[in-house]
């Protein structure tokens, strides 16, 4: 028997003998050999859940999720707003995901902004757990990335003695009042879509602070993207007015802020060399990597305690060669910086040219190490909002292009990337 083509639960395998699951059925399947997807209107584990009969257009609903991928009718969502927990309000938020089938919490705020507190921390520490009436949440997991934070917990029921697992999105970088950079939003929006794919619960719950800008926005953008791949077209203005008929001040604010680990700079002239060791003072900048021969500026002497790193073999134009240097570089700032906390000042002539393919090589390194996936592309984007010289011929971009190959087929040993 092939099991390779049975949709058993949580990845499981089947009996080689009877070709049955020995776990049962994946979400959104059922059958003898979980081979029969669910019928219209069910979904859930052995399609033993009815849809809510919202979709809009009568579309049949997800039938691993249960929820409306084409949108709701008017009045209905399938995802709650909230505000922000607060101290005395942590158990309500946890019986609420719990009584409402929630899976997924998308947090769009950080607990302080400023010197305000906007978010109660509702969540245990890693490797901690929360008690709140008959409801334990455990802390299983968490992953840390530039902009956002993935949290696992599995939550227990005493009374009725079952567990259920919850994913936490936390997006770190979107301050209140503020507009989040766009690209950065929607590769988090992508994220949290491929994460949730096969989640087995019901509902999503998205809250900021006050529950209606950041939150607004975001459930707006996730809407749209659903209504865009369904139907090829989608009306944002009449969307935000449809929002805020079912919630007041749906989206709002004109600014954001963002914080960066990696810096480039140009390299100093003599009337500025003051202005530059500033900047490493200020920023405490750990380590800074010179993208040139030392030879093109005056050499100095300082007592700061840093890391240089130069790169001499990097020639005037570039050539196939450079990919391994550009590598090199790379994982030697990466082994420094494992050792600090501060941030990398990079630095070229005018700090774009080979600062650029630095930066997009050494954020995909971390891609591949995190997600084990690579995204040249977005990379790139993500670079060029900041500083739109950086990569900004078809040669750097090759470049980045076969130092990350370089990476995956010599230096990615037995995948201990």
């Amino acid at each position: 028997m092939n099991c390779d083509k049975r949709h058993c639960r949580d990845g499981t395998t089947c009996n080689h003998v009877t070709g049955q699951c020995n776990r049962g059925c994946d979400a959104g399947w059922t059958g003898v050999m979980c081979e029969k997807g669910c019928d219209d209107g069910t979904y859930g584990y052995d399609c033993n859940m009815d849809c809510s009969g919202h979709c809009r257009n009568d579309f049949p609903c997800n039938k691993q999720t249960g929820q409306c991928d084409g949108g709701c009718d008017p009045g209905y969502t399938d995802a709650y707003c909230s505000k922000s927990p607060k101290p005395k309000t942590i158990a309500d938020f946890w019986t609420m995901i719990w009584q409402e089938e929630v899976c997924n919490i998308v947090c769009l705020t950080n607990l302080t902004e400023g010197t305000k507190n906007k978010c109660a921390q509702y969540w245990p520490d890693i490797n901690d757990k929360l008690q709140g009436g008959t409801l334990t949440v455990r802390h299983l997991e968490e992953k840390t990335y530039a902009e956002y934070i993935i949290r696992r917990f599995k939550m227990h029921n005493k009374t009725t003695r079952s567990d259920r697992q919850v994913t936490m999105f936390h997006y770190t970088t979107w301050s209140d009042h503020g507009v989040a950079d766009p690209l950065s939003l929607v590769v988090f929006h992508r994220h949290v879509i491929r994460t949730t794919a096969n989640s087995a619960g019901k509902y999503t719950v998205v809250h900021c602070s006050a529950g209606v800008g950041r939150t607004g926005t975001y459930i707006a953008l996730d809407a749209l993207y659903r209504e865009g791949e369904r139907t090829g077209k989608i009306n944002v203005p009449m969307y935000v007015r449809t929002m805020r008929k079912d919630r007041m001040n749906m989206i709002q604010g004109d600014s954001y802020l963002e914080k960066d680990s990696l810096i480039s700079a140009q390299y100093p002239l003599p009337d500025n060399t003051e202005d530059f060791l500033r900047l490493i003072k200020d920023f405490d900048a750990r380590v800074v990597v010179f993208l040139c021969p030392l030879e093109d500026i005056e050499s100095g002497f300082n007592e700061m305690d840093i890391t240089l790193l130069e790169c001499p073999t990097w020639g005037e134009r570039l050539k196939r060669g450079d990919k391994r240097v550009l590598l090199d570089v790379v994982k030697a700032v990466k082994t420094e910086k494992s050792d600090h906390k501060g941030r990398v000042l990079v630095m070229s002539r005018d700090g774009a040219t080979r600062c650029g393919p630095f930066f997009v090589v050494y954020n995909v390194l971390e891609q591949i190490s995190v997600d084990r996936e690579v995204d040249i592309f977005t990379a790139v984007r993500q670079i060029q909002i900041r500083r739109p010289e950086c990569v900004s011929t078809v040669d750097e971009y090759k470049l980045c292009h076969d130092a990350v190959a370089e990476y995956l087929l010599n230096d990615c040993v037995y995948g201990n990337c």
